[in-house]
Order: structure tokens, then sequence, then C-alpha cells
């Protein structure tokens, strides 16, 4: 026989000084004596019921097309929990939010070839456009721009969110021929940067094919965006997409990787679990001494040899 000790740590301050604060519902509750919280070691966030990794498993789905009102049925499948599509709702603009702060703050390394693209959706019977700035090179989409139309000023603002995301400027912008980007790019950017009208009439093998790869990448976005029940959350969705996008979805045309891996960026999650679980909150405990927990404060299981 051998008894195997796991040490249980607080969810809100990580102290060891923690002891037994009853049951509920069967499931052991745990009390710190340090934060004076209590939680229960079920690798939750807390105030939260569900496991993070069933959180994230909800996130990954949802981003990469998967309607609401199905994934809690491949949750029940995977992992045995119901979830609400209200819960689901939540997670989204509550992880979205602070992946796209953490995503904010990192920087990039993109080539000085761009593609500016639009396409048109309808979100709650209203037609919007999406304006993308993609790196040729890297694939790393700088800007996705919600706006009611196409027009001169619209395209500007999504190359200036461009720039500003790469600090810098490109040599050429890939466009489908509309006369706007001419006046749009410069505007954003001067009159040096070439633009090259109608990518499709250009011999170049990169360009054309992955204008005919992201077509397919974009319409699993603009599925999520046409399911939306509230407009004023498709700027949101589209920056959460867009780290889905760019950090954490490996693609074959990349060798496996992701688009940030190839720009050298420095984002420090590896994919919506990390993200999760490093956003715990900080509590700052006055006089916090951490010191190991005692023999009575284990959680002990034994492990028949």
């Amino acid at each position: 026989m051998k008894v195997i000790y796991k040490s249980i740590v607080c969810k809100i301050c990580g102290s060891e000084n923690v002891i037994c604060f009853g049951h509920y519902n069967g499931i052991q509750r745990w009390r710190c004596k340090d934060c004076l919280h209590k939680f229960v070691d079920n690798n939750a966030l807390p105030g939260m019921r569900i496991p993070t990794e069933q959180i994230a498993t909800a996130l990954g789905a949802y981003f990469e097309g998967r309607s609401i009102s199905s994934i809690p049925e491949i949750m029940y499948q995977i992992c045995g929990n119901f979830v609400t599509k209200s819960s689901i709702d939540k997670w989204v603009c509550k992880f979205s939010e602070l992946a796209i702060n953490e995503a904010n703050k990192t920087r990039v390394e993109v080539g000085d070839i761009w593609i500016a693209d639009e396409n048109a959706v309808k979100i709650r019977g209203k037609n919007y456009w999406v304006i993308d700035i993609i790196d040729l090179k890297t694939r790393f989409l700088l800007t996705a721009k919600l706006s009611y139309g196409r027009a001169t000023n619209d395209i500007r603002y999504a190359l200036e969110a461009a720039g500003v995301k790469a600090r810098k400027t490109p040599n050429q912008i890939l466009t489908n021929g509309r006369k706007n980007y001419l006046d749009g790019i410069e505007l954003a950017y001067g009159a040096d940067v070439k633009n090259i009208w109608d990518i499709s009439t250009e011999n170049r093998v990169d360009s054309t094919r992955f204008v005919e790869q992201w077509s397919n990448i974009r319409r699993t976005r603009n599925a999520i965006l046409r399911r939306l029940k509230k407009s004023d959350r498709a700027q949101l969705v589209i920056n959460g997409w867009l780290v889905h996008y760019n950090y954490f979805n490996m693609q074959e045309i990349l060798n496996g990787r992701t688009p940030s891996r190839v720009a050298r960026s420095d984002f420090k999650f590896r994919n919506w679990l990390d993200l999760i679980c490093r956003s715990k909150p900080e509590v700052e405990i006055e006089g916090l001494n951490k010191l190991p927990g005692s023999l009575n404060n284990a959680l002990v299981q034994i492990q028949t040899l």
C-alpha cells in the first residue's frame, strides 16, 4: 500500500494554511485561515463551479464555429456536466475581454506586404462589413474592424489600427480593386505605400492561395456573428475570435504553428486553458505566512499497489 499526500492550497491567495470546512452535496469544502475564504478543490476559478478545462473546451468549440445551442450537448458528452447557454455566453464575453487585453500587450514581427480584405455579414437583420488587414508573410491578422460600410474612413481606421499593432507601415498593400483603398491608404500611411490593385491579376502564388484559404477561415467567424442575439457584442466577439485565430489556432499551411508564433509574438499563453488558469485574481494579505500545511490539512488518497 502506498500513501500519497496532496497538499491543498487556497484558490484565492495560494496559502497552504487551510482547514476542512464540512461538506456540501457530498463535496469537501475548505477554509483558508489567512484570507478567510471558503472554497471547493474542484479546479474551478473562484466563484465558479465549472472546472477550467471544461470552460476552455467550450470557448474553443465556440470560436471554431459551434453554436451556443450545440455546445451544452458537447460538454455533456465529453465532460459529463450540463452547462446552460447563458453560462457559455458569459464565458465568451468575460474571457474574450481578458484575452484581448493580454493580446494588446504583445509585440509582433510582421512582413512588409499586407492584404486588405472586407466581407459583408448580417447581424440581427442588419448589414455590416468586417474589414481585415492580414500580414501575408506570417498570416497574422493585424486588425478586424466592424463597420456599417466600407467607405474611405472605414478603411483608413482599419489600416491605422493595423499600423499600431505592427508598429510599422507596410511597403505594399494588396486589395480587391476598390478605389476607396487608394485614398484610405494615403490617409493612413501617406503616398509612399504602394497599393496593388486587384490581387487576382497579380502573378503571386502565395497571395492568391492565401486569399482562397482566408475565405474559408472567415466563413467560420461569419457564422458566429450571424448567430449573435445582441449586435453590440459583435466587435467583442470579432476581437475574441481574432485572438483565437492568431494565438491558439495552429495552421497546416504554417507547418502546425500559429500565426503569432511565426510572427515571434511574446504572448505568454498557449491556449484558452492556459489563459483561464493564469487569470486567477491576485489577493494581497498583510502578514500572509505561506508555511507548508500540516498533515491534517492534506488530502490523503490511498492507492493500492
